[in-house]
């Protein structure tokens, strides 16, 4: 047992560490001490995000009452969620990487290639990759590429320096 005065802080770092169970085990003894605590069950759906355990995050998630669904937690959570199911069936990053290099202007291709960074968290790479496509048709796919640009900056947040840095050069090429 830790002595740590923030419980649930300490379980995300087991999570964080590989040992998920632990972390999961930790917080439903949170929980069942304390079942109102919110969010005991967003560090749930964030540890069983992070072990890929999506279908249990999903339920955690759409069992959370209306007004923490809202919360920048829950929808970034969700966010990563939706991305993770979207690449599921998605190749890996080399070979969509040997595609393009073939067909640079697949930006079906490029999409999924951004989503496989988004994934891994190499944020940089995929606003490249989503610069690219809107340099060449900025309403690809129903504004798609700028669609995810914009969940990455809710990821990051306002103040991340990539939202600053891509946010604006999106202002630039929208206007």
């Amino acid at each position: 047992e830790s002595n740590s005065s923030n419980p649930i802080a300490d379980a995300l770092a087991l999570s964080d560490a590989g040992d998920h169970e632990q972390a999961i085990e930790s917080l439903k003894a949170l929980n069942q001490a304390d079942p109102s605590n919110t969010d005991v069950y967003l560090a749930i759906a964030r540890v069983y995000l992070n072990s890929s355990d999506l279908e249990n995050c999903e339920a955690v998630l759409k069992a959370l009452p209306a007004n923490v669904q809202i919360s920048p937690e829950a929808k970034k959570i969700d966010t990563e969620l939706s991305l993770l199911k979207a690449t599921s069936n998605s190749p890996e990053t080399d070979e969509l990487l040997s595609q393009l290099e073939s067909d640079p202007d697949n930006h079906a291709l490029r999409v999924q290639l951004a989503n496989q960074y988004i994934v891994s968290k190499q944020y940089e790479q995929a606003l490249e990759a989503l610069m690219y496509i809107l340099n060449k048709d900025i309403n690809f796919q129903d504004g798609e590429a700028k669609a995810s640009m914009l969940k990455i900056f809710e990821l990051l947040g306002a103040q991340d320096p990539l939202t600053r840095q891509y946010r604006s050069k999106l202002a630039t090429m929208l206007y």
